[in-house]
């Protein structure tokens, strides 16, 4: 069974490459800089928080390597109705490593987290996803990874796929997940999203 924590890197991170997407292009002329636009990363199921907190490791390991003007400004919205397990989890940080952190205890304890630099914020938005990400701004990256379609069944249906897509318009967007379903796959399609084979983790092969 793989750690959340490798299962995020895993999926997540590495698949969207989001080291290289945080970094500024070296050859940004100085005009350009103002135009810089943030990063947006959608964490869909905030779970005990391991995909977001994946997200931020590298910022925060580049942050230290290249310093602030080698990154465009990361913002990650998580969207979650269930807050125990993460409640649960940062009372046993000690367990959990990505949780010994500052950022989780301040996000269930004000919403909202913000890094030093003030070039990464992370806010929550607890409900319903699917009433409360047409309020949201369009993602570059959305990391969905809300509970298996036996469960959460309204989550993985091509209409919500299309809402999403809709909404990201014309932005191009990638949508990461750990489901490999048949259903899921036709559901994303039927969305008009582009479908592609990806890492797997555990017993899949692919995703």
């Amino acid at each position: 069974m793989n750690r959340p924590s490798d299962e995020a890197n895993a999926l997540y991170i590495e698949q969207s490459n989001l080291a290289a997407r945080l970094l500024v292009h070296p050859n940004t002329p100085l005009a350009d800089e103002q135009k810089i636009l943030e990063l947006i990363i959608w964490d869909v199921g905030l779970g005990a928080a391991s995909n977001a907190m994946a997200a931020i490791n590298p910022f925060e390991k580049l942050y230290a390597l290249e310093g602030p003007s080698a990154l465009r400004p990361l913002r990650i919205i998580s969207f979650e109705c269930d807050l125990d397990p993460l409640t649960l989890a940062t009372k046993k940080s000690a367990r959990f490593p990505h949780l010994q952190h500052g950022a989780p205890h301040a996000l269930l304890a004000n919403g909202r987290w913000t890094h030093a630099s003030n070039l990464l914020s992370w806010e929550l938005v607890k409900g319903d996803f699917s009433d409360h990400f047409p309020s949201a701004p369009a993602p570059d990256l959305i990391f969905y990874d809300p509970f298996s379609s036996k469960i959460d069944t309204a989550l993985w249906t091509s209409a919500v796929f299309t809402r999403i897509f809709a909404h990201c318009q014309p932005k191009p967007v990638e949508l990461y997940t750990y489901s490999a379903a048949t259903a899921v796959r036709v559901a994303l399609l039927t969305a008009e999203f582009f479908v592609a084979e990806g890492v797997g983790t555990g017993p899949k092969a692919t995703q």
